[in-house]
């Protein structure tokens, strides 16, 4: 996805069309909206993997980041305590210490007995 959103315009010029050519190769020609979008729908059973999808979309649109909040921070059936331990500081950093304790409340519900996810 990174690659995917390099403005070849600002690539030198002796360069310019292998990097197009080869990008073409590598994404199959698509955005990287579009990449995201499959990686996410391909693996829509995998909470870490919806957060990187999350993540992504937010690198991709900036103005993406609120309606990306709720699939963040909703700790879905399947979620593991690790897979949540993971996320929480990505939470933390995109959406302050209110959203962060909000997700550790509902982390704690899940793992009572995990300390990562005590508020007080």
């Amino acid at each position: 996805i990174q690659l995917a959103l390099v403005d070849a315009s600002e690539i030198d010029e002796t360069v310019r069309e292998v990097f197009v050519e080869q990008l073409k190769t590598v994404t199959g020609g698509v955005s990287a909206a579009e990449l995201n979008a499959k990686y996410a729908s391909d693996n829509s059973d995998s909470v870490l993997s919806q957060a990187s999808a999350a993540r992504a979309e937010i690198l991709i649109n900036p103005d993406n980041k609120e309606s990306v909040k709720e699939r963040i921070s909703n700790i879905p059936p399947n979620a593991t305590r690790k897979e949540c331990e993971i996320i929480l500081p990505f939470v933390q950093e995109l959406y302050g210490e209110a959203e962060a304790t909000t997700f550790k409340q509902k982390a704690h519900e899940k793992f009572p007995l995990a300390s990562a996810f005590e508020t007080a």
